[in-house]
């Protein structure tokens, strides 16, 4: 698997670098593991682990890229660019510079949107980045530290989060309407009831795209 990944990175010479990587390369391990499987309280954990190695930033005066390699800079520049605005907007969001409720541009880029919960969720992150010792490559080395800098500030707290069996979560269900319907039927801060239904909405959209993901394994069997 790894070597028709690495098979597939896109390289070019230019001025700078005999082996210039021409994109971004990511590798997504999926581990899951299933306790008690023939009970009715059956608990899935599923951990992700998203190995990156991003192309670095060029200037293209000191490559002279030029036609498809120049294409390549453009747009491994953009995606880099957008990045670090999310890693800048999700420090601004946390040091109360943006307001909490601020939309982090996740979906802005490819790069940003697998990066997601590597960025702003639920994991652990480690960045290593590397810079050049020459004096012509000042200021890029200082841009990525600056970044790295940026990236340092971020604060994710991972923690073990269990998926419900389908029963585990039609009782939830029902558990939250029953709450929604004892505090409607008397005085109630509607700041909880609001949260009480904004669990049972997302607990009906999870419980939903179960549905939907048993079904499609279900057509790939029959197929």
């Amino acid at each position: 698997m790894l070597k028709n990944g690495q098979s597939r990175r896109k390289t070019a010479c230019h001025l700078k670098n005999e082996r210039s990587s021409r994109s971004h390369t990511i590798l997504v391990l999926t581990l899951s593991v299933t306790e008690n499987k023939d009970t009715d309280h059956m608990k899935k954990r599923v951990s992700h682990l998203n190995l990156v190695d991003l192309a670095g930033s060029e200037r293209v005066a000191q490559t002279n890229a030029r036609g498809a390699l120049l294409a390549d800079a453009q747009s491994i520049n953009k995606s880099l660019q957008q990045l670090r605005f999310v890693i800048m907007n999700i420090v601004k969001v946390a040091n109360g510079q943006l307001k909490s409720n601020f939309q982090v541009g996740f979906r802005d880029s490819v790069l940003t949107r697998l990066l997601s919960n590597s960025l702003g969720g639920n994991s652990k992150t480690t960045l290593i980045v590397t810079a050049s010792r020459l004096e012509e490559d000042f200021e890029q080395s200082i841009s990525t530290f600056r970044f790295a800098t940026d990236a340092k500030q971020i604060r994710n707290k991972a923690k073990i989060t269990f998926e419900l069996t389908t029963s585990e979560m039609i009782a939830k269900i029902k558990r939250l309407e029953d709450q929604i319907k004892g505090k409607a039927s008397i005085q109630v801060d509607n700041s909880r009831l609001l949260e009480l239904e904004s669990e049972l909405e997302k607990q009906r959209a999870e419980f939903e795209t179960m549905i939907m993901d048993l079904n499609r394994k279900n057509d790939s069997v029959v197929e």
